[in-house]
């Protein structure tokens, strides 16, 4: 891809100084962030002591602003306006001194949000299983922008991008055929519900650890030792070249899909999730005051990868561990997260570690954005049914009570009873073992039962309960448990402990 060194801003007027210039994410096309957040601009000049005015003539603010030396030791402009309700679209015109003028025009005000991860969230919309249907689409949608930085890393935070692939732009098929899917189509979905424009920044990079994404002393909250990597894998290198940037301007959220990398270490991955989140929200508020300090967050859980129904490990830890071990969100633990479900979107047969099918996935995560992130209450059931209690019954078979109403699209043998020679011996240590059982629907007593035969050996307690602990369990939309209402896969489940009889 090609990479902007020397950014575009919109009209320059030939007598301003090379120094003087905007912050390379803010141009032509671009969206700020609509109230309660303040409006924020900031650049470079030539030397300390210069005045600058910023002025936003179609809602009436203009700011009068001396430059001073910036935490990079270059002299900077800070222009922050008061909230601007009004869409737009609008000018700016930044000045210094009697010639040198910048004028940046179609700006909107709206939502902005980031979208970051690894190589499924950097899939591109040229990619996707109906591409030539999106992409035709898309134009349809011109206040949805988009902005996407170049693939960069660095051992020191910075403040500005070292370079982009695409500065801001009104939606074509041509320049948003090599845009991320999901961060596009989520967009596209909030904007096709509320509205308001949305602006989308694409900050991802194919085969990252989540390691490379977090401040470095946030590290050490989860992990004693970061072990030792080239970049772009190196602890906190991305964060400092594709995050830190960033945090001058005012977000609403961010999405992230990222995991694959670092099923080598899913035990630290709860953790080091959280910490992540929590150190980027404290970030931006900290430099955004007006910002919720908890902004929104979406996750979208690990999708399947070989066709092997076999393979266990991995991708079932991550997925819990996206969940803080709840298996839904948000939870206790994850405040304003919310998650999309891709366990029953396999790709067997195509390139399997990044699955075809994005739209699914960005349909899921804006419904659950529009409950979780704007407080929606019309778009009913935001996630899959979710086991809520356990019981054996006289017979001596098991009912799982769920969350919601559910179908059975399709018979599984991945739902796993643990069975111990004793009421103590679960399947996280010696002694127990997992056993596959036989499910049916039960609705006798006016809840959302599923009754699962007994397969456990005369003398054995059953201590444990899993549901699609597989890397790939299902094929194309055949997972077992979908809700009734909207049609969401139940996620994977797991569960430690003795089930009494009810």
């Amino acid at each position: 891809m090609a990479i902007s060194l020397t950014i575009s801003v919109g009209m320059v007027n030939s007598q301003c100084a090379p120094e003087f210039r905007p912050a390379s994410y803010y141009a032509s096309n671009m969206v700020l962030q609509r109230p309660p957040a303040r409006p924020r601009i900031w650049g470079y000049a030539a030397s300390v002591g210069q005045q600058v005015i910023v002025d936003i003539p179609t809602a009436s603010q203009t700011l009068m602003l001396g430059t001073t030396m910036g935490p990079e030791g270059r002299p900077i402009w800070d222009a922050v306006f008061q909230p601007i309700t009004a869409t737009g679209p609008h000018t700016i015109v930044i000045q210094q001194g009697p010639t040198c003028v910048i004028t940046l025009t179609n700006v909107l005000i709206g939502d902005v949000w980031v979208c970051s991860g690894q190589s499924n969230m950097q899939f591109a919309m040229n990619q996707v299983n109906d591409t030539v249907a999106e992409l035709q689409d898309v134009v349809n949608y011109p206040n949805v922008r988009s902005f996407f930085a170049n693939f960069e890393w660095d051992d020191t935070p910075l403040y500005d991008l070292k370079g982009i692939v695409r500065n801001w732009a009104e939606p074509t098929p041509g320049n948003m055929a090599s845009f991320s899917a999901i961060c596009w189509m989520f967009g596209r979905n909030l904007h096709r519900k509320y509205g308001v424009p949305i602006g989308l920044i694409e900050t991802n990079w194919g085969g990252t650890r989540i390691e490379a994404w977090t401040e470095t002393n946030t590290l050490s909250q989860c992990f004693s030792t970061v072990s030792p990597a080239d970049p772009p894998n190196r602890a906190s290198v991305l964060y400092n070249a594709m995050i830190h940037p960033f945090l001058r301007m005012p977000i609403y959220g961010a999405t992230w899909y990222q995991g694959e990398s670092n099923t080598g270490n899913s035990n630290l991955y709860a953790c080091a999730l959280k910490a992540m989140v929590g150190e980027w929200r404290s970030s931006w508020k900290t430099s955004n005051p007006e910002m919720d300090g908890t902004f929104p967050f979406g996750v979208v859980q690990l999708a399947p990868w070989r066709n092997d129904p076999n393979l266990v490990g991995g991708f079932s830890d991550i997925r819990w561990a996206q969940t803080d071990g709840f298996g839904f969100c948000p939870n206790n633990n994850m405040e304003k997260f919310f998650l999309a479900v891709a366990l029953d979107l396999p790709d067997f047969g195509g390139d399997e570690i990044h699955p075809r099918y994005k739209r699914q996935i960005a349909d899921r995560l804006s419904l659950a954005a529009y409950y979780v992130a704007y407080g929606s209450l019309d778009v009913g059931l935001f996630q899959g049914p979710q086991p809520v209690g356990f019981s054996i019954n006289a017979g001596g078979d098991i009912h799982v009570v769920y969350s919601a109403n559910f179908n059975i699209v399709a018979p599984s043998n991945y739902f796993e009873l643990c069975c111990g020679p004793t009421q103590g011996a679960t399947c996280t240590g010696a002694g127990g073992r997992w056993v596959s059982t036989s499910p049916s629907a039960d609705n006798s007593n006016n809840t959302y039962d599923l009754r699962l035969v007994n397969a456990c050996n005369t003398g054995e307690s059953v201590t444990g309960f899993r549901y699609l602990w597989r890397e790939s369990p299902c094929q194309l939309l055949q997972c077992p448990l979908y809700s009734v209402e909207n049609d969401l896969p139940a996620p994977p489940f797991i569960y430690h402990g003795h089930i009494a009889r009810g």
